[in-house]
């Protein structure tokens, strides 16, 4: 976690994250955890205040909070990734449009003018092995290009050297995102596999007791609260942590797919060189093959059609419950 964190802390002084972001990030933190606070308060001061005291429950509650933990750092490791895409997609257009560059946003500025490129004491130590970055970014490519006295000549080799170097630069930055999402998949994949099962048998067993209750002739006012709505509310919470999981992976994933849609229209402006093409095509490629992927230990992937596949084998399991105990 500590290496994942670093190379979360690498990328924003690459990229330059602007401060409204991580302070974004922070009021989101914020809002989760006063949430969460809440939640277990209201739901679990019931069963600590008024006796019979169950320790058994007490236990459930627990291993229920700390579920509700591992998914909220997952869900925020998942959605940071996917500002860091956000963030290199918005170069990637503006290297469509460069006229549209301003001088704030301009990816190539900042990377040849930030302190940290300049001076190479920093990347000594780096257990990102970022001095693979550093040359990458000074690599002199262009030295068998038959230079002319003419100043025209010499600005156009000097400009082409720079945008080849850009997108190797943006190539590099990928992969260390690559990097970053395997680590997250390493690090929770088998946490997200339990919670969801967990989850699924939750939903349930809750909705198979509402169905039973609501099966008998007579239910009281309190009877219906405890049987049938109680149930039910636990039910809808743990659906809406499988959709927390869900949103956050899929949007993350759709990000990263934009890059190479962005990629493939950069491939097609004439103005182009071949030079700048044929690296460009390597990042292509790059991003073609290697995409960002969470997974639940492997079993599955985390996307939208979690949800649906939940929604399925619920409904089956519902039906036969039913009828067992209809039999």
């Amino acid at each position: 976690m500590d290496k994942l964190l670093y190379k979360i802390y690498v990328v924003d002084e690459i990229l330059n994250t602007k401060f409204d972001i991580l302070r974004i990030n922070e009021k989101h933190l914020r809002v989760q955890l006063l949430s969460l606070i809440s939640v277990v308060f209201i739901v679990y001061a019931n069963d600590g205040l008024v006796p019979p005291f169950d320790y058994s429950v007490w236990i459930i509650y627990v291993c229920t909070t700390i579920k509700i933990v591992t998914i909220m750092q997952f869900v925020n490791l998942v959605s940071l990734l996917r500002q860091k895409f956000k963030i290199l997609n918005s170069y990637l257009a503006l290297a469509e449009n460069p006229t549209q560059c301003k001088n704030d946003n301009n990816l190539w500025e900042i990377l040849l003018q930030t302190p940290r490129f300049r001076n190479e004491d920093n990347w000594k130590d780096d257990a990102l092995q970022i001095e693979a970055f550093y040359q990458a970014l000074n690599r002199r490519r262009y030295s068998n290009i038959i230079m002319q006295d003419s100043t025209n000549i010499t600005i156009q080799n000097s400009w082409l050297h720079e945008e080849k170097l850009r997108f190797r630069a943006l190539s590099i930055i990928w992969d260390v995102l690559c990097d970053i999402s395997s680590s997250v998949n390493s690090i929770y994949g088998l946490q997200i596999l339990l919670c969801i099962i967990l989850a699924f048998i939750e939903i349930t067993t809750n909705l198979s007791y509402s169905i039973i209750a609501l099966k008998e002739n007579v239910l009281t006012n309190e009877e219906l609260y405890l049987k049938v709505v109680t149930p039910i509310i636990w039910a809808l919470m743990q659906f809406l942590q499988l959709f927390w999981i869900a949103a956050s992976c899929s949007a993350t994933s759709e990000e990263a797919n934009r890059s190479v849609t962005l990629l493939q229209k950069l491939l097609l402006l004439p103005e182009l060189h071949p030079a700048t093409s044929a690296e460009i095509q390597l990042f292509w490629q790059q991003a073609r093959d290697r995409k960002p992927k969470f997974t639940a230990w492997d079993f599955f992937t985390l996307n939208y059609s979690l949800l649906s596949s939940t929604v399925g084998a619920v409904v089956t399991y519902l039906v036969i419950l039913v009828q067992m105990q209809a039999n």
